[in-house]
């Protein structure tokens, strides 16, 4: 039976600078990895295209982004010109992750 992996989702960038360091990767990886989670929204550590293949392989033996499809959509409109969407992303601790969201509603 397969081990669970851990989330990195919801982890804090010290948290994972610790990580990186535990994998052998470079410093700068952290910041590179914690931009993909948080900034760049992804789904799966293969997404996160500025780490070498060797450091996403790595990174994916023990650990997953740790987001599943959404739960549920929240709007609120911003001015006249921005939508906010909220997605809750169920973690697998039981608690609920939200990542804001903005596209242009022009």
């Amino acid at each position: 039976m397969e081990t669970p992996k851990t989330a990195l989702l919801g982890r804090t960038l010290d948290e994972i600078q610790q990580i990186v360091r535990n994998l052998g990767m470079p410093k700068f990886a952290a910041k590179q990895i914690t931009s993909w989670l948080y900034d760049k929204k992804v789904e799966t550590i293969d997404e996160m295209t500025n780490l070498s293949l060797k450091h996403r392989e790595a990174l994916k033996e023990g650990y997953e982004v740790g987001a599943s499809a959404p739960v549920e959509e929240m709007r609120s409109v911003d001015g006249l010109i921005i939508l906010l969407k909220r997605f809750i992303y169920p973690m697998r601790t039981g608690l609920l992750f939200a990542f804001p969201r903005k596209w242009d509603a022009r």
